[in-house]
């Protein structure tokens, strides 16, 4: 009985460790999952941006805003100024 109570004595210090490297794979499992169906929703999205430019979609909502320039071109917005 001593040695069974020995063994899980040297055991104790382990256990934090493991339970660490269980969370972190538990973690990497999910973002394995998400990026799996991240190319997915890439190729959905271009497929939405290529309907709103054959619907001229995009031109419309940004005449609704207000957001043409006086040639014709979207406004940039600070967030969008890329220069």
């Amino acid at each position: 009985m001593s040695d069974a109570l020995t063994e899980l004595e040297a055991l104790l210090p382990q256990i934090g460790p493991a339970v660490d490297r269980r969370r972190f794979g538990e973690s990497l499992g999910r973002t394995a999952d998400v990026l799996r169906d991240a190319s997915r929703h890439v190729q959905r999205l271009r497929a939405l941006l290529d309907i709103a430019r054959e619907t001229d979609f995009e031109h419309e909502a940004v005449k609704q805003r207000g957001m043409l320039t006086p040639d014709r071109r979207p406004k940039l917005t600070p967030w969008m100024d890329v220069s």
